[in-house]
């Protein structure tokens, strides 16, 4: 909870700065195998109009909702293994990893930097649980790590996609 706060003061004082201090809720629709997913991103309107790639960055809250027939939906936050500075990672694209008849989420996260550790990836189970987070597995077994190292060889070959926070989420209204 200090980070989601930490950060969002952080949101806040720059977009004060920029004369803007409201952030609104974009989602972000996909499916991933059975599963419908959602990420919600709570951000600054930092797009601008005519611009060729739309965006809206500064978002001190990204959560997932997965949703999967005839299971009850699980919600994740994204953000969670961030540190309180202001340089936290944010999701900016996913990809939906098939491993033996299972399917992962994939995270990219940056910071939006080019530093050596600007942008990591987190993998995560279609219930909702952390298998990876950067270089760290959580809970998982050697044998799961492996299928899921193997299967992850094969990314480029498959669609990516964005997290562009441009789509208004009214369920999640203003905050």
């Amino acid at each position: 909870m200090k980070q989601i706060l930490m950060a969002a003061l952080a949101c806040y004082c720059a977009a004060a700065m920029a004369g803007d201090d409201t952030l609104y809720w974009f989602k972000n629709e996909t499916a991933c195998g059975p599963a419908k997913v959602t990420i919600r991103s709570h951000c600054l309107k930092t797009y601008r109009e005519g611009a060729a790639r739309q965006r809206n960055n500064g978002c001190p809250a990204q959560e997932v909702l997965i949703a999967q027939p005839g299971k009850k939906p699980v919600k994740q936050d994204l953000l969670k293994f961030e540190p309180l500075d202001d340089d936290f990672h944010m999701a900016e694209s996913m990809q939906c990893l098939p491993v033996s008849g299972r399917h992962y989420l994939v995270f990219n996260l940056s910071t939006g930097g080019s530093c050596d550790t600007c942008a990591v990836s987190g993998v995560m189970s279609l219930d909702g649980r952390w298998r990876n987070y950067g270089e760290r597995w959580m809970a998982t077994s050697k044998a799961e790590q492996q299928a899921i190292e193997r299967a992850a060889k094969g990314l480029r070959d498959l669609p990516e996609y964005e997290i562009l926070n441009v789509v208004p989420d009214d369920e999640r209204g203003r905050k």
